[in-house]
């Protein structure tokens, strides 16, 4: 039987494979980092992107359900929308945490 987290089927699959990926890229010796780089900033875009078309394929769904109670379908693609934040959450927490991604704003460092 597949684990399904929020409507999405083998959710711990993708985050136990993304950070198996993540790890293995640091400890390989060929590691080229600014690939890395950009590649972690492709996918923070994408997944931004995948919750924004999620929200709105809710929103569409909502509004073509009204007469229909017993549709879910507004309610699997806000679950799906929540997986993706999830996701976009971690992939920039990893970001920080490891210093790829950084805080260059003006008033970043006086308070």
């Amino acid at each position: 039987m597949v684990r399904t987290a929020f409507g999405v089927p083998g959710f711990y699959c993708v985050i136990a494979v993304l950070l198996r990926f993540l790890g293995s890229c640091h400890a390989n010796k060929y590691f080229n980092k600014w690939r890395f780089i950009m590649w972690l900033k492709a996918i923070i875009v994408l997944l931004f992107l995948a919750v924004l078309a999620s929200l709105t394929s809710a929103l569409i769904f909502l509004l073509r359900d009204m007469g229909a109670p017993q549709s879910k379908r507004t309610l699997y693609a806000l679950g799906i929308r929540i997986s993706l934040a999830a996701l976009l959450l971690i992939a920039i927490w990893y970001g920080f945490d490891s210093g790829i991604l950084s805080n260059t704003a003006p008033w970043a460092n006086k308070y």
